[in-house]
């Protein structure tokens, strides 16, 4: 049965691995997350629900776009510290000048980056774009898409990260560079994430962002078992 709110695009994994196995799998893993079953990563993500709602009515209250990319960079912080990351933002100087900011940075035992948390303001088709201007620097983004900048700007740095994540309030999409070129990648709805309240679907979520899958402080990242 598919997971609901999220979209394994142009096959990330096997649609028959993610929709009939992938769960059971995932509720095996997560026994070692400890025995206080109300704060592991899924029940806290399942905890933020009526904050994401309450959030989503004020964003439509609110015109500033400096005030909009505050409650929602408020709300990031906390999804990315359930899902282990340290919430930093900082500015990444790329190819060319090129000014990125990014919200998290988690890098190999050489100092070179691994993966990056990019938080855009949304998603939508095709990636959509990145931000508004307020989120950069020097307050120009141009019509670079999420795409563009994947492609353009940071995986043809001489150090790319292997790991992208792409995050608004509406959705998160999981990048692995290896998959890139096919454009293979796991979106996660929020809205009907949270809308529809799925155990499954939501263990699913927390379980293949979680730094400790992508990245893990030892041994093989679980989402490279998965694939084997």
């Amino acid at each position: 049965m598919p997971l609901v709110g999220i979209a394994n695009e142009n096959e990330f994994y096997s649609d028959y691995y993610l929709d009939a196995v992938l769960t059971q799998d995932l509720k095996n893993l997560s026994k070692n997350w400890g025995s206080d079953t109300d704060k592991t990563p899924d029940r806290l993500l399942a905890s933020l629900r009526a904050e994401y709602f309450r959030l989503q009515d004020k964003l439509e209250r609110i015109s500033i776009d400096t005030e909009k990319l505050e409650l929602q960079s408020n709300f990031c912080q906390k999804l990315l510290e359930i899902l282990g990351y340290s919430y930093q933002p900082q500015v990444k100087v790329l190819d060319e000048d090129y000014l990125l900011p990014i919200a998290v940075e988690v890098t190999r035992s050489n100092g070179t980056p691994l993966l990056w948390v990019v938080e855009g303001v949304n998603l939508g088709d095709n990636l959509g774009i990145l931000a508004n201007s307020v989120q950069f620097p020097d307050g120009e983004i141009g019509t670079d898409t999420l795409e563009d900048i994947l492609n353009d700007r940071i995986f043809t740095i001489a150090e790319p990260p292997r790991w992208v994540i792409l995050m608004s309030v509406d959705s998160i999409a999981l990048i692995d560079r290896a998959k890139w070129n096919s454009s293979r990648l796991l979106r996660f709805d929020l809205g009907e994430l949270f809308r529809e309240n799925d155990p499954n679907a939501l263990l699913a979520a927390a379980t293949l962002l979680h730094r400790e899958h992508t990245c893990p402080s030892e041994g093989t990242a679980l989402l490279d078992r998965l694939d084997e």
